[in-house]
């Protein structure tokens, strides 16, 4: 008896399930003139472990499985579930193994009774980056996404498509990857969301999808007084002392809170900014 694993794509997407006409297992009786007694015909999980693998009801080409004729197969449909789940969440698999095995009671040939394949898992995980107000920030959406078994896809083993426009403000290359903001993007939260399909293209397609996230930090607001000089003074005069002084505000108003007012002051020792919230004087 030896044993094929037919129909199974090279990669498929987290979640697939892979199945079908063409998705099989058969086992066929090599030998050129005597029946195989008992014959079986299976399929299981190998290795890489994380596959869920089943098998249907095998059918005689001709004879029985209690008695397949010389040269006579059994087929099986073959269901393989692949690890993870679609959308953006991390798949610990790169790929997954499956073994076959075939056996008949009378069968003393064991050097051909097993097989086993790898599906390799395409996998587009979601990014996320912050950057500083007045920053331009650069994110590669493909660099953490993994395709044919190999975290870091490329414009070579990918297409890239676009699924949800990004955020007004940002710009998304998919032929690249790159999902960027300008150093003018206002304060907030830009979002774009993709797909990876394999490059070249398999059958059933085997793609992912996924978001990307720049945030935008907050924004200063200064205002700037100049207290305590009088209306007129003397020519020659020195206007000084305490109350002379300029005050430098950082109204700094908090966008989940516009009631939030934060002011800063530069720290006597010149270096350092102090914040604090004036809601609560929290430091």
């Amino acid at each position: 008896m030896s044993v094929a694993i037919n129909g199974l794509p090279a990669t498929a997407a987290p979640g697939a399930v892979l199945s079908g006409p063409g998705v099989n297992l058969v086992c066929t009786n090599v030998s050129a003139t005597t029946a195989a007694t008992n014959a079986t015909c299976t399929a299981a999980a190998g290795t890489p472990a994380g596959a869920t693998v089943s098998v249907g009801a095998c059918v005689a080409s001709s004879g029985s499985a209690a008695s397949l004729p010389a040269g006579a197969t059994l087929t099986c449909p073959l269901t393989v579930t692949m690890p993870g789940t679609a959308g953006g969440t991390n798949t610990t698999q790169t790929s997954v193994g499956i073994d076959a095995a075939t056996s008949a009671t009378n069968d003393n040939v064991t050097g051909n009774n097993t097989t086993s394949a790898t599906v390799a898992l395409i996998d587009a995980v979601t990014d996320s980056l912050t950057t500083p107000f007045a920053t331009a920030a650069t994110l590669n959406v493909l660099t953490n996404d993994q395709a044919t078994g190999i975290t870091g896809a490329t414009p070579a083993n990918v297409t890239v498509t676009q699924t949800v426009a990004p955020t007004a403000g940002s710009t998304f290359n998919p032929a690249t990857g790159d999902f960027s903001v300008p150093n003018t993007a206002p304060p907030g939260v830009y979002t774009v969301s993709y797909q990876i399909c394999t490059n070249p293209a398999v059958i059933p397609a085997a793609c992912d999808t996924a978001t990307a996230t720049i945030t935008v930090g907050a924004a200063a607001d200064m205002s700037v007084a100049i207290n305590g000089l009088p209306a007129t003074a003397a020519p020659g005069a020195v206007l000084s002392g305490p109350g002379v002084n300029l005050v430098c505000t950082n109204v700094c108003h908090d966008r989940s809170d516009q009631r939030n007012l934060y002011r800063s002051r530069w720290h006597p020792s010149g270096r350092d900014r102090i914040c604090w919230r004036l809601r609560g004087q929290q430091r």
